[in-house]
Order: C-alpha cells, then structure tokens, then sequence
C-alpha cells in the first residue's frame, strides 16, 4: 500500500487526469447500486451497495476483458488519493461530533476505554496462540494475522517483515468483510428501537446547498490543515489524526459547528465501500484458500472476545449494548464510524475507542519493527 506522502506527487497529475473518465464511471455504477439497494430497503445502502456492486461488476468485467484481450486493463478505479481526501472529510466530521458538554460524559469513558484495550490483548492473544499452537503459523506472521485493528498500519508494517504479507491481508480483510457486512443488518433488524440511537451530538444533517459558504470553507481548511500539520508532525496515519485532532480541538472549545453534509456522507459511503469491493475483486481466492478458514476462526475468536466483553459492561452500566459493541469491535476507525453515522449511535464515544485502539497498535507496531530491524 502506498504510502500517503507519496501520492500527491505534481508528476502523478498527468496520470490523475488520465484516469478521471474512468473514476467518474466507477462512482457512477457504486452510485447506481447504492440507489438500487436504498429502493430495496436494504440497511446502509450507499455502503453495501458499493461494495457489492463494485466488486461483482469488477469481477464480471475481468472475466470479460480476459477472454476479449490477452492484455491486463483496468475496468473500474477508485484511486488511493481519492480514498484519503475523503477519509480527511470524514474524520472533520468525527470531531466535529464532539462538544463542550461531552466532557461530563468523557469522565465515564475510562471504564468502556480500560475494557476495550483489555479485550485488544485477550483478543490478540488468543488468535496467535490458536494460529501459533493448532495450525502452526510462525510466531510473527501469527501475531500480524491476530492483531484486531490498524488494517493499514498492521499490512504496511508486515510488508518485509514476513514472508506471505498476503495472508496478514487475508485475515484482515476478511475480519472487515464480515463486520462491514453483518453489523448493518444487525444494526437494523435487532436494534432497531435501541435508545441510544438519538445521541445529543454537536452536528447536524443539512444539505451541501443549504450550508453557508463559511462553513463548507472552514470544513476544506480543517481537512488540509489538519492533514499538512500531521504531515509535518510526523504522525501516524496523518490524514485521518491531523484532521481529528483539529477538529475535535475546535468543537470542544465551541468555537464552531460544522453540520454533517449529505452529500459528503453519500460519497464517504460510497468510496469506503467501494474500495473494499474493488479490493476483493483483486484477491485470488484459490492462492488464499488455505488459510480461510484459520481467517473466519480467527475472526469468530476476536468477535467473541469484544461481544462478551462489550455485552458485560453494557449490563454493568446499564448502557447500549450495540453502542457499546461498535466501540469496541475491530471493523476499522473510518467503515464503524460511517456506520455509526448511517444509524445515529454517539460517534464521538465509538470513534474515542477506535483512536486509542489504532494509537495503541501503531506504537506496538513500531516496536516490532524496530526490533526486528535489529536483529537484521
């Protein structure tokens, strides 16, 4: 996976441009399906729509183009930097789900936070021994496949460091397929009359015509200067903390109030969808058959571990046990809280967890690495 200051390059401009006809086709066919499966009442539609339907027209489209023409073309194409100038947006929108008076609430989030990362640990830990003891994985590739969270970080960090980076892959895409795909459907037939779906949150939903010319400005500045200023700072996935942290930043302070724009949640929707979709029509599943299962059994392992955990402390608390179990499971920062949005649950309590987690990941992660680097 490319790295993120790598892409936006002056001389990758020529190739962006080459490319537009083809990206405008690809949002236009996710649109399409995204429409198809809202008339249908299917749950999430611009998600699931997306990633379903990108990836069946992808796969149908490469059998085609296979048999027409001996020579590799690309069919349909939702560019990295795409995904990133949307996952920039997206994370204005998380912070800007926080407010000063969520501080009285934060006071209670030390315990969810406590159990959370204690559900990280029996998580990982689990996976790898089972990975390790019963199917014989080496230790490193074990752990990589195991650990719940940071898909990214842990794929980018592997690279290098094991020898089949495509399993750690495996295993993660697989854990956000089922999440990506189960949770709405859950979300909508189990908890459809779940109070804590009308949280009190600093947004609101408004149209893109109907915000002010000030405010879409301000959400744009957020997104680059959050962005550059992580750049410069050298943090960690930069594009979604540096935006984050300004955002919150300033909506805790209640210097502003930036609405959720319709629009921009459509097309959050449709291109963290469809990226996955369009992921999956490029793994060769007879390559990957072998370790399947050990993904699925893997996963179940790491999904009981959460919901137990998760389904406890909503009983102690006397809080939302859904609410509290997209704060808690692995399903990645972005795809949870889009979900979180798509169904109303309190995205500045989920999204508070799923940054610790990816914090907590990442500086594991560099130990790893450092220690890996030398013994080399």
């Amino acid at each position: 996976m490319p790295r993120c200051q790598k892409i936006f390059e002056p001389h990758l401009l020529k190739q962006y441009l080459r490319e537009t006809p083809l990206v405008l086709t690809t949002l236009l066919c996710a649109w399409s399906a995204g429409r198809l499966c809202q008339h249908f009442g299917i749950p999430a539609p611009f998600l699931l729509g997306s990633l379903f339907g990108l990836w069946t027209l992808a796969r149908i489209l490469t059998r085609i183009l296979t048999r027409v023409s001996a020579t590799k073309r690309q069919n349909l194409l939702l560019p990295r930097p795409l995904y990133i100038v949307v996952v920039t947006g997206l994370a204005v929108l998380i912070g800007a789900s926080f407010s000063p008076h969520l501080f009285a609430q934060a006071k209670t989030w030390g315990v969810s936070l406590v159990a959370m990362l204690a559900a990280t640990i029996v998580a990982t830990t689990l996976a790898t021994t089972f990975l390790i003891g019963l199917r014989g994985y080496k230790k490193r590739l074990a752990f990589f496949c195991a650990i719940p969270g940071g898909q990214a970080e842990v794929l980018l960090a592997s690279q290098g460091l094991v020898k089949k980076d495509y399993v750690v892959a495996l295993f993660h895409l697989t854990r956000v397929l089922v999440l990506f795909c189960a949770t709405p459907v859950l979300l909508s037939v189990l908890a459809e009359n779940d109070s804590a779906t009308t949280p009190v949150v600093a947004s609101t939903t408004q149209s893109l015509f109907a915000t002010p010319l000030p405010t879409l400005l301000l959400f744009v500045a957020f997104a680059l200067v959050g962005y550059l200023g992580a750049r410069g700072l050298r943090l960690p996935v930069p594009y979604l903390l540096g935006p984050l942290a300004l955002s919150l930043t300033a909506h805790l302070s209640g210097a502003t109030v930036i609405p959720r724009i319709e629009e921009f949640m459509v097309l959050a929707q449709i291109i963290v969808g469809g990226t996955l979709g369009l992921t999956l029509a490029q793994v060769r599943f007879r390559k990957l058959a072998p370790y399947a299962l050990d993904a699925v059994v893997s996963t179940t392992l790491v999904l009981v571990v959460y919901g137990t955990t998760a389904a406890l402390l909503a009983a102690w608390t006397e809080t939302s046990f859904w609410q509290m179990l997209l704060a808690f499971i692995p399903g990645g920062i972005n795809e949870i809280s889009l979900l979180a949005f798509v169904f109303g649950y309190d995205v500045a309590f989920i999204a508070f967890h799923h940054t610790t987690r990816l914090l907590l990941i990442v500086g594991v992660l560099s130990v790893v690495s450092n220690k890996a680097a030398i013994q080399q």
